[in-house]
């Protein structure tokens, strides 16, 4: 008989675990993105996960297939005050409707210094 080995994880795999079951929570079907526009602390994620990441009203952009080389443009439901985390859901949409797969690291997002009244449009980065 096989024991299997009890593998701990550490505080940064945990940080991550952590990220994933809140996405999981909020998104409808499967978790495409992987969460990473975070700060660390001693090496370790810190959860800003319900902070606001940009005041006001905010459409978010994906220049598709990739979302680094455009083709056509994916736009989100506007936003107001939203927080990573809404960012980070956001961001599994484009994934999906992108189909690529390959760029599924949120790692931030740029204002695109265009903007329609008071409404800003942000671009995200997504790393691979």
């Amino acid at each position: 008989m096989s024991k299997e080995a009890v593998v701990e994880r550490d505080d940064y795999g945990k940080a991550l675990d952590y990220f994933e079951a809140r996405l999981k929570e909020r998104i409808n079907g499967e978790v495409h993105v992987f969460y990473s526009a975070y700060k660390t602390k001693n090496e370790v994620p810190v959860d800003n996960l319900d902070e606001v990441a940009i005041q006001g009203k905010v459409f978010a952009i994906c220049l598709s297939p990739d979302c680094v080389h455009p083709t056509w443009v994916e736009v989100s439901k506007l936003m107001e005050n939203p927080t990573w985390l809404d960012l980070a859901v956001v961001s599994n949409d484009f994934i999906r409707l992108s189909g690529d797969y390959h760029h599924r690291f949120f790692e931030g997002f740029k204002l695109s210094g265009k903007a329609y009244g008071d409404i800003k449009i942000v671009e995200f980065f997504m790393g691979s």
